[in-house]
């Protein structure tokens, strides 16, 4: 829902229309989960994480351009691939390692907080959000492309379905987020849409 909500403010603040290959993309990175026996360095390479920590945006930008040189009609859910990773680089710097620091737990008891806490958020986000029923009308006519080297369009599909169930099944949490709480969130949605805007204004 995050990277979906900066997809639709980005739009919003660059009058982009909000392609359903853009939303799409938006979503695609984390379809590498749909790959059987993926492994952290398969997700750590579609999200190119060695090369953004090495060269920033620039990594990213460059991703994007020669997926769209390659094939024009890959630019839109490239772009939202592009959007997805420049968010979690974000994600990462603003609210991950400000969570981190707050807690002084072993990594296990970290990370189960840490996805029950995503979750929730995740969750008040989707009933939060008034553009949600339209977007999902939008994405489940989304039509899935491969992104050469990185992931097939039956791994992008089979993840925008997940995502799309996702919220008919997920409870809601038994207390609200302690640390990654609806206010944090909504800030950085702000905070991501406008430094993102700011960076692909350029390319």
């Amino acid at each position: 829902m995050v990277h979906l909500a900066i997809a639709i403010e980005l739009c919003d603040a660059l009058s982009w229309e909000a392609s359903p290959a853009f939303l799409l993309g938006s979503l695609a990175p984390d379809a590498i989960h749909m790959r059987p026996e993926s492994a952290r360095e398969d997700k750590s390479r579609v999200h190119l994480h060695q090369a953004i920590e090495a060269e920033g945006p620039a990594a990213v930008r460059r991703l994007f351009e020669s997926l769209a040189a390659a094939d024009a009609s890959l630019r839109d859910l490239a772009l939202g691939y592009a959007v997805h990773l420049l968010t979690d680089a974000l994600w990462v710097e603003r609210v991950f390692y400000a969570f981190r620091a707050d807690l002084a737990l072993p990594r296990d008891q970290e990370r189960e907080l840490y996805y029950r806490e995503t979750d929730e958020v995740d969750r008040l986000l989707y009933e939060g959000s008034p553009w949600r029923p339209q977007i999902w009308r939008t994405l489940a006519a989304a039509r899935p492309a491969d992104l050469p080297g990185l992931l097939s369009a039956d791994e992008i599909g089979r993840w925008r379905d997940r995502t799309l169930a996702w919220f008919d099944t997920l409870p809601a949490a038994p207390e609200p987020p302690r640390y990654l709480t609806y206010a944090c969130i909504q800030a950085f949605i702000a905070g991501a849409t406008a430094a993102i805007a700011e960076e692909v204004q350029e390319w």
